[in-house]
C-alpha cells in the first residue's frame, strides 16, 4: 500500500496560498470519483492515491477502538463533530498603574498605599464549545465551524486599614466625607469574557499512512468578543458612614480573524496547534457614580461615555487528544489569549472634581489570559 501526499515545500506553500484565495475551480478534476464523494479530502494541491486498487475502507480505517489504522485522522467519513471543554483561565491586571488609596497624613509618592495594579485576579472557570460540519460538494470550505467561549467571573480585591488617615487622591477626595480621613478602604475588580465565532475551514494539506497522519487547515471568519468589568472603591469612615466610587465598562469587539491549525495523529493519540488573530472594532462604553455621606447623596452626578476604536485579538491553543471509541475522544490543552484596545474599568477613574469629570473614555488597555482546558470530542 502506498499513499502519495502533496509536500509543503516553498513551491507547495505558494500553491496552497493561491488555492485558498482563488478556489481553483477546475482543480478537483484531478481527483477520482471516490475522492469527490468526500470533500474533506478533495482539496487543491492534495492528491491521495492508493496503489494496487485498495478500497477506501482498507486505506482509511479504524480498529475496534476507533484509533487510526491507516489515515482516518484525515477526516474521511466524519462530517459532523462537536467538542465541549471546561476552562480554567488566569488573567493579568493590565490596567495602567494609578494610585487609588493614599495616606492623607503624607504627601508625594510615599503616601500611596494602594494602586489599581494591586487587585490581582483569582483564576476563573468557564466553558468552550465547538460545532463543525463538513458540507458535501463545497468548493470553498472543507468545513464550517461555530464556536463559543465564556469565562464568567474573575475577581480581585484588596483592603487597606487605617485610623482616620485614608483617602482617595485628587480634588474628589478633598470634597468628600467618607473618601477623606477614612478608616478602611476596600477595592474590588470583577470581569467576565464571552466570545462567539463562525469560521470557514479549508484543508490545504493531508498526508495519512500506516496509522500516522498530518493535516494542515487554514480558517477565516467572523468573531465577537464581550468583556464586561466593574471596579469599585468602598470607603468607610467610622465617624460617618460608607460610600462607593463605582465604574463599569462594556467592551464589544466585532471583527474578522484568520488562522491555521496543524494536527498530527499516531494511532489513538493526536496533538494539534491552532493560531488565530484578527483586527476588531471595539464599541466600548463606561459609566460611573460616586456616593457620599449622608446616603444616598451623590457626590458627583452619574456620568457615562461611549466610543469606538480599533482592537486586536490573538489566540494560541495547544491540544492533545486520545481516541476512546470510534466516536468519542478525550481532549485537553493549554490556551493563551491576548486582547488589546480595551476600555478597562480602572483606567476610567477620574479623581478630579469638575463639571466634565468622569466623562472621558480610555480604551488603550490590554488583557492577557492563559490556562488549561479539558473535555470530550465526538465525530460522526
Amino acid at each position: 500500500m502506498r499513499i502519495r501526499c502533496f509536500p509543503l515545500d516553498r513551491c507547495g506553500l505558494a500553491f496552497v496560498a493561491l488555492a485558498f484565495a482563488s478556489g481553483l475551480p477546475g482543480a478537483n478534476a484531478q481527483g477520482t470519483a471516490a475522492d469527490n464523494e468526500d470533500p474533506y479530502l478533495t482539496y487543491t494541491g492534495v492528491h491521495d492515491t492508493v496503489a494496487g486498487g485498495a478500497s477506501a475502507a482498507e486505506t482509511y480505517g479504524l480498529d475496534e477502538l476507533g484509533c487510526s489504522t491507516d489515515g482516518s485522522c484525515c477526516g474521511r467519513g466524519r462530517r459532523v463533530y462537536v467538542e465541549a471543554e471546561a476552562l480554567i483561565l488566569d488573567r493579568d491586571n493590565g490596567s495602567s498603574r494609578r494610585p487609588v488609596v493614599i495616606d492623607t497624613s503624607q504627601t508625594g509618592a510615599t503616601g500611596e498605599l494602594l494602586s489599581t495594579r494591586d487587585t490581582d485576579f483569582d483564576v476563573a472557570g468557564g466553558a468552550r464549545f465547538l460545532l463543525g460540519f463538513q458540507p458535501p460538494g463545497c468548493r470553498w470550505c472543507s468545513a464550517w465551524e461555530i464556536g463559543y467561549m465564556g469565562v464568567y467571573d474573575w475577581e480581585g480585591s484588596s483592603v487597606v486599614s487605617g485610623a482616620n488617615n485614608l483617602g482617595i487622591p485628587g480634588d474628589l477626595g478633598l470634597a468628600s466625607n467618607d473618601f477623606f480621613g477614612a478608616d478602611a478602604v476596600r477595592v474590588d475588580y470583577d470581569s467576565e469574557l464571552h466570545s462567539a465565532e463562525f469560521n470557514c475551514v479549508r484543508r490545504v494539506y493531508c498526508c495519512c499512512c500506516c496509522g500516522k497522519g498530518t493535516t494542515v487547515d487554514v480558517l477565516g471568519g467572523f468573531r465577537y468578543f464581550s468583556l464586561d468589568e466593574t471596579f469599585n472603591i468602598n470607603s468607610t469612615d467610622f465617624d460617618e458612614g460608607t460610600s462607593d466610587y463605582r465604574v463599569e465598562t462594556d467592551n464589544n469587539l466585532y471583527g474578522f480573524q484568520l488562522g491555521a491549525r496543524v494536527r498530527r495523529c499516531h494511532g489513538c493519540f493526536a496533538w494539534l496547534a491552532t493560531v488565530k488573530a484578527g483586527i476588531y472594532g471595539n464599541d466600548a462604553e463606561q459609566s460611573q457614580s460616586v456616593t457620599d455621606f449622608p446616603p444616598p447623596f451623590q457626590l458627583r452626578t452619574p456620568r457615562s461615555s461611549s466610543g469606538g476604536d480599533t482592537a486586536f485579538v490573538g489566540e494560541i491553543n495547544l491540544g492533545l487528544s486520545y481516541q476512546v471509541t470510534k466516536v468519542w475522544s478525550v481532549i485537553g490543552g493549554y490556551n493563551v489569549l491576548w486582547l488589546d484596545g480595551l476600555a478597562l474599568a480602572p483606567d476610567q477613574l477620574d479623581f478630579t472634581f469638575a463639571s466634565d469629570s468622569g466623562t472621558a473614555l480610555n480604551h488603550n488597555g490590554g488583557a492577557f489570559f492563559h490556562g488549561a482546558s479539558v473535555g470530550v470530542a465526538a465525530r460522526w
